[in-house]
């Protein structure tokens, strides 16, 4: 099992934009069905949510990737962005090839699955899950970029 967690994602952007970011929250699982991981509220006032995805070398099935999905989940997130809500999927590689990377989705480029070339340049940004984000995700998250 590998180490990468979901939860070093969210305190990274945490941490990274403390001065930028005014709320940031975890949102349980159990609070209702779908919902997204975490919300967050900038200084630019600009809101949204972001979903976060851990996917291994078994979610390449036949050239593609499949995004291991809670039941509902998908369906919210494109409720939410068909809505003009802010909604950003970050899927973090956990090993293979890519292992360390996280792929940001804007709420245009959100799948139930992707080939392995759309996944690659669909994405809106790519950065090392190791290294802080960088100010270009900020820019993104609050729709500046």
């Amino acid at each position: 099992m590998s180490l990468l967690h979901e939860s070093v994602i969210l305190t990274a952007l945490r941490q990274t934009f403390k001065k930028h970011i005014i709320e940031f929250e975890n949102i349980e699982p159990s609070y209702k069905p779908g919902l997204a991981d975490a919300y967050y509220s900038t200084e630019k006032g600009v809101d949204g949510w972001i979903e976060l995805k851990r996917i291994m070398a078994s979610a390449y099935n036949n050239g593609t990737i499949e995004i291991p999905y809670r039941p509902g989940q998908y369906a919210w997130l494109k409720r939410h962005a068909d809505r003009g809500c802010n909604v950003f999927l970050f899927v973090i590689i956990c090993n293979g090839p890519y292992k360390g990377t996280v792929f940001v989705f804007d709420k245009a480029n959100i799948r139930l699955e992707y080939s392995k070339l759309d996944f690659v340049n669909r994405a809106t940004i790519k950065y090392d899950y190791f290294e802080p984000p960088t100010s270009l995700l900020l820019d993104i998250l609050n729709n500046t970029a």
